[in-house]
């Protein structure tokens, strides 16, 4: 089983809803911080902002596996974004998670973002270790954690066209 990794747009949404949508109840408190129902989970996807958000996917077999949606948004002069990844279960320990996170983290360097937070759950420990592998600023609140990934600004290059975000990837 080999997946694609790649940028996402409008045009994915329909896969993007279906991978969603096929998040079990304990998944779904994992990603949401609440059993989303399904209407829930409808209208949350039907929000995204595809011409600001970044939004990174892993196709396995014609289907969408994972998914990292970063809303992109403004924070007293600064361009902050807050990351949420789901991982279908079948395709867990695959560093599915960590591709998605690191390709999302490259893009918002490059489009001048200067902090990612990611808000999970303490008990969501895939997410404390996906966390953990790009900061070590993680504030823990009783049930609840927020880490705080700094970005350093992107490096001007003479010369070079401005870069895209990264295409099609193979697992």
């Amino acid at each position: 089983m080999a997946c694609e990794f790649a940028a996402l747009t409008t045009h994915d949404r329909p896969a993007i809803l279906r991978h969603l949508l096929r998040l079990g109840t304990d998944d779904r408190v994992l990603r949401f911080g609440t059993a989303a129902p399904d209407e829930a989970v409808v209208n949350y996807c039907g929000r995204w902002n595809f011409a600001r958000d970044i939004v990174e996917g892993a196709w396995d077999e014609g289907r969408i596996v994972g998914v990292v949606h970063l809303p992109v948004y403004d924070s007293h002069d600064d361009l902050v974004g807050e990351l949420g990844v789901s991982v279908e279960a079948e395709s867990r320990q695959r560093h599915i998670a960590t591709r998605l996170a690191a390709r999302t983290l490259e893009r918002a360097r490059k489009r001048g973002l200067v902090r990612v937070y990611i808000h999970f759950l303490t008990r969501n420990r895939p997410m404390m270790r996906l966390a953990g592998r790009f900061t070590t600023d993680i504030a823990l609140d009783h049930d609840e954690a927020q880490a705080t990934i700094r970005l350093p600004a992107p490096v001007p290059q003479a010369g070079v066209a401005a870069a895209r975000p990264a295409g099609p990837a193979a697992c």
